[in-house]
């Protein structure tokens, strides 16, 4: 079940970052070999280890992509996750840990919990309790998992720890179970660009255009990145003048343009831009 295959182990990018050269070279090996080579935990029973939960979030983290072949798992790294590895091998950079991010919380991702949170949860609240967060868990997922099971502890740390999220800042703490939303850590426009390149490639394959509003509505730019009205804008303007969008603002209805060629060249300039 996607709500608990963290298996209450955090996102750990240190562990990701071990995990995917290995599968560069070998992406059909196994979980046994993967905690030999790694130093990954794997403990007596292979399905309760970090192994498993740390090959979900690269998965789901969009750097994996999970294929059987001949009765085989495969686990072949995806064409971002060859970005990320050439650019940010440690995952250390806030350009990556925004790549992970997005694919983490994007409307239909297959980690649930963080879609609900950043997607419906966050835009709700600019403070709030722990007991909030569980609550709404409760109503959003308890006719498929207890929320001990999904375990918000492990939602919140995703955002919280040095060595997952932490970087962009989406959340801090204000005491041991109050939290605020915050401005987030943006380091550049392109990586704005990219992820709206990514959410435009989904949600509108065969669309030049669209009118603005949609980027504020839930799984789109706005939301994803944590962004207001006034900072959603900005950072619009920025984008259209370096010819990455087109704002057709003369009349109504007014539109955004794509002009970008390619999103994953989007995605390595982010990694260029100080």
């Amino acid at each position: 079940m996607s709500l608990t295959f963290h298996l209450t182990f955090p996102l750990d990018c240190e562990n990701l970052s071990r995990l995917l050269p290995l599968l560069s070279k070998d992406p059909c090996v196994s979980n046994q070999q993967i905690a030999e080579v790694t130093g990954i935990g794997i403990g007596k029973d292979r399905s309760k280890g970090k192994v498993q939960p740390t090959i979900d979030y690269a998965i789901y983290s969009g750097l994996v992509t999970p294929q059987v072949e001949n009765g085989i798992r495969k686990l072949e790294i995806t064409e971002t996750g060859r970005v990320l590895m050439e650019r940010d091998l440690w995952l250390k950079k806030p350009a990556s840990l925004w790549v992970l991010h997005f694919f983490l919380s994007r409307e239909g991702s297959e980690a649930e919990a963080w879609a609900f949170f950043i997607q419906e949860f966050l835009p709700r609240y600019g403070e709030f309790g722990r007991s909030t967060l569980e609550t709404e868990l409760q109503q959003r997922f308890g006719g498929r998992a207890t929320v001990k099971s999904i375990n918000p502890g492990v939602l919140l740390n995703s955002y919280l720890n040095g060595n997952a999220l932490e970087r962009i800042r989406i959340i801090r703490s204000k005491s041991k179970s109050v939290f605020l939303r915050t401005n987030p850590y943006i380091p550049n426009a392109f990586t704005v660009a990219y992820i709206l390149a990514e959410i435009w490639e989904t949600k509108h394959p065969e669309r030049l255009m669209v009118n603005p509003i949609v980027l504020s509505e839930p799984g789109h730019l706005a939301r994803t990145m944590g962004l207001d009205e006034l900072q959603l804008q900005s950072w619009l303007d920025t984008l259209s003048a370096l010819g990455i969008i087109g704002q057709m603002k003369e009349a109504p209805p007014y539109q955004v343009r794509r002009q970008w060629d390619n999103r994953l060249d989007l995605l390595r300039r982010s990694y260029d831009e100080v």
